[in-house]
């Protein structure tokens, strides 16, 4: 950095090792230094979106994924991340528009179907959340919290027999679950 302090690589990489030591906060001002040398540097805000978020300052970090997809706006992990804080923040609906948004331009991502079945079991919509556990699964068959997931939603519309496989099945692949 003190050779070349005007290198956005050099800001972007120390961030993210920073945000691997746990030192969020100082990964947060390498992002801010590679954004402000490189205005369209995507991966920096979204990386800075995601330190913000693991300070549990959500709604900052959505203004960062919201900065990514103004540059690249079929950027899907700004999209789900964005999704990811709404789901966080308590707003469903939100995260529902940004994953649906993120699995138009690619519905192979099984985190994705996870937290889209996540949100649309946070708003009752049961039958349409095991869908998207099972999408989930489909392209994660080891996915044991799309299982997990999948079990609670199936126990609240009273399918208490697969609720139980589904959890099986989650303990099946992780003992510890």
């Amino acid at each position: 950095i003190k050779i070349k302090p005007n290198h956005v690589d050099i800001w972007y990489n120390k961030g993210i090792a920073l945000g691997l030591l746990g030192r969020h906060q100082k990964a947060i001002g390498c992002f801010e230094q590679a954004i402000k040398i490189n205005q369209n540097h995507v991966d920096a805000q979204i990386n800075k979106g995601n330190a913000l978020g693991l300070l549990g300052k959500h709604q900052d970090a959505i203004e960062c994924f919201e900065q990514a997809i103004k540059i690249k706006p079929d950027n899907v992990d700004a999209l789900y991340n964005k999704g990811s804080a709404y789901l966080r923040l308590e707003k469903y609906e939100e995260a529902i528009g940004c994953f649906d948004k993120a699995l138009k331009i690619n519905p192979n991502i099984a985190s994705v179907w996870h937290n889209m079945g996540l949100s649309l079991g946070k708003l009752g919509r049961y039958d349409m959340a095991i869908k998207c556990f099972d999408n989930a699964i489909k392209l994660n068959p080891n996915y044991e919290n799309a299982w997990h997931n999948k079990g609670l939603a199936l126990g609240k519309i009273g399918k208490h027999e697969e609720a139980t496989k589904c959890y099986e099945q989650a303990r099946k692949i992780n003992p510890d679950y």
